[in-house]
């Protein structure tokens, strides 16, 4: 009870850019941050909970997802909840961010079947085959998020490895200004290979790209 009156630390330690990375407890739930970003807040974290509800993600049941960027879990416990159990890849460079999720999130979490990998995701989303009915690319490094998700490399085989019919959600943040160019070469990319998307923002911070394949 006492995390809804203030944070509870449980974890802290620095990411492989040197920034210090926190596990909590907050009103219940695990909550990950950096020094300028939430990476991951349980059923609370507030890009997804809109994201998935504006792109109606528990209605279509996926039955495979593929996190990128996938801090401790919060892809996977939304849909959990709405008692979809699916298989999963999860994608997260950080060591210490994986070693929290397998000792203390991963033992509450359902899946079918879980692969968990510790690398950069530019290079794992080249060797991935899916196809995967749900992909999250939710990358920060504290608030930048890697220059390598605007390009249309990193772009098309995240395109390749979605199902059809399936949903790729991407999170982008207006700041700083080097994202917003991200952003500007994300839509560029999509409009010269003629695929539709869908964009909403989440408060005055975060842009959600949503890619339905067909």
């Amino acid at each position: 009870m006492i995390s809804y009156i203030v944070d509870v630390p449980i974890e802290e330690g620095t990411d492989s850019q040197g920034n210090i990375i926190q596990l909590a407890i907050r009103k219940g739930q695990f909550l990950l941050t950096s020094p300028k970003m939430i990476y991951s807040y349980g059923n609370r974290y507030k890009v997804l909970q809109e994201a998935y509800r504006f792109f109606n993600v528990y209605s279509m049941k996926p039955a495979s997802v593929l996190l990128l960027g996938a801090g401790i879990g919060s892809g996977l416990q939304l849909i959990n909840e709405h008692k979809i159990i699916p298989d999963v890849v999860f994608v997260e460079k950080e060591p210490l961010i994986c070693q929290w999720f397998m000792k203390l999130v991963k033992p509450h979490l359902k899946f079918r079947d879980i692969e968990i990998i510790s690398s950069d995701a530019y290079k794992t989303v080249k060797q991935l085959h899916g196809p995967f009915d749900l992909i999250v690319v939710d990358l920060f490094v504290d608030d930048m998020v890697p220059k390598f998700v605007g390009s249309e490399d990193f772009v098309k085989n995240v395109l390749r490895v979605c199902s059809s019919n399936g949903l790729i959600i991407i999170n982008i943040t207006k700041f700083p200004e080097s994202n917003r160019q991200i952003a500007k070469n994300i839509k560029s990319i999509l409009s010269r290979l003629s695929i539709e998307y869908t964009t909403f923002e989440v408060g005055e911070k975060n842009i959600v790209y949503g890619i339905r394949r067909k």
